[in-house]
């Protein structure tokens, strides 16, 4: 069974950038049903990663894979099989979080009774039940966060792509998104995670790769990416990593 990803020499330059990679000849395997996380800084790749694989961006040269398919070859193929929350992404601020959850299912196909029944089952996982009828335009950053994940999750789309899916939640939030996408992986779906938490990496991910200026170092866990990638994210991150005991 091919890997759910597989990307081999993957590059990105973007124009204006005078010769910097935003990836720099990356190769990357993600197994399938596992939760791999991409750790690094802002700005350090994890996106551009993640765009790619998500049929999003095309590389500059390089190939990737995504679930047997060529990512840019048949970027429709990919499409059908996966859900993305990209970190820049805004909710609709006069739709309430059901109608997000639900609408989104059922573009995606799924029956009317069907989808109603998953929107609600993640969104009271998520801790949204609540508020699943208030329009978002009330709500909290951190909310409206949560409702992004819970479109995702609800999905059933057998790759999950989660960029930076806790940024500005509160750390009770942060653990409702930590235990659904790990519910997520045991029903035996793909999750592709970016973060800049050494502490979520740690919790939700069995492998993770650190990016850094465009270049990966891939290891088990989050420590042992830590001392292959090297250089200067290396050092913050081995301070930080010191506080959390990993």
């Amino acid at each position: 069974m091919p890997s759910a990803i597989a990307a081999r020499g993957l590059t990105k330059e973007y124009k204006g950038s005078h010769g910097r990679r935003a990836l720099d000849r990356v190769s990357l395997d993600v197994d399938r049903g596992e939760i791999f996380g991409l750790i690094g800084r802002n700005g350090a790749g994890k996106t551009t990663f993640l765009r790619i694989a998500g049929t999003q961006l095309l590389p500059t040269s390089g190939r990737i894979e995504v679930l047997g398919h060529d990512a840019v070859a048949h970027p429709n193929a990919v499409r059908d099989l996966v859900a993305v929350i990209p970190q820049e992404s805004r909710p609709f601020f006069y739709a309430t979080p059901f109608e997000h959850v639900y609408y989104y299912l059922r573009l995606r196909g799924v029956p009317s009774s069907e989808a109603r029944r998953r929107s609600l089952e993640t969104l009271d996982r998520l801790g949204l039940t609540k508020v699943k009828d208030l329009v978002l335009w009330k709500q909290s950053g951190g909310l409206r966060r949560r409702v992004l994940v819970a479109m995702a999750l609800a999905s059933g789309a057998e790759l999950l792509f989660l960029d930076e899916p806790t940024t500005g939640l509160d750390p009770l939030a942060r653990r409702d998104v930590w235990t659904a996408v790990e519910e997520a992986a045991k029903e035996g779906r793909t999750i592709l995670l970016t973060t800049h938490y050494l502490e979520e990496a740690d919790r939700l991910a069995g492998r993770v790769a650190i990016v850094d200026h465009g270049r990966v170092g891939q290891g088990g866990g989050v420590a042992q990416g830590v001392r292959l990638v090297g250089g200067d994210f290396a050092q913050d991150a081995a301070h930080d990593l010191a506080g959390t005991g990993l």
